[in-house]
């Protein structure tokens, strides 16, 4: 039990201060999404065991013209393909494969496989009947939240793979 609590209050606290030491990563599709994203947020519960997801998402931005700022943007167009697998009830891993298109004016257009995205998100609860956090477990996966009695959370941890092309400009 103690170890346990131990375990996610280490990784809580790896993940706050791991922005310290990762290095610039600007532009492109993030887990979120393209540029200037909202916040999102997700479920934090984990797939059963052997449990699959196929995921797939797209965003297109639309840039507002400025006269004073030659050359625009026009548009950008992100598209992801997501697939999660349930490695432990309490842990399920994640790919992303992105897709972008960016076009710009006088430019012409980019396009291509951007860098690969790996997920993994460990899930636990705070049950008030045993007065304590655990891992999830069966029982705890693919459920509805409504009426839980358990408050679900998760921390989500991923790293990128320069996949992508980087030094290929606009319309080159």
């Amino acid at each position: 039990m103690k170890k346990i609590k131990w375990m996610v209050l280490g990784m809580a606290l790896s993940v706050l201060f791991s922005p310290l030491m990762a290095m610039a990563h600007h532009g492109g599709v993030s887990l979120a999404l393209g540029p200037g994203s909202p916040i999102e947020t997700s479920s934090p519960l984990t797939l059963p065991e052997g449990g699959i997801v196929l995921s797939w998402r797209i965003e297109q931005v639309e840039w507002r013209k400025w006269t004073r700022a030659k050359p625009n943007k026009d548009d950008f167009t992100f598209f992801n393909l997501g697939l999660s697998y349930g490695i432990k009830p309490y842990l399920t891993a994640s790919m992303f494969i992105p897709y972008n298109i960016k076009r710009q004016d006088e430019l012409g257009s980019n396009k291509g496989i951007g860098d690969l995205k790996f997920q993994a998100n460990l899930g636990f609860h705070y049950d008030p009947e045993k007065k304590g956090v655990f891992l999830n477990k069966a029982e705890d996966t693919a459920i509805t939240l409504e009426g839980a009695k358990k408050i679900y959370c998760s921390i989500y941890g991923g790293v990128t793979a320069p996949t992508g092309k980087n030094r290929k400009e606009l319309g080159g």
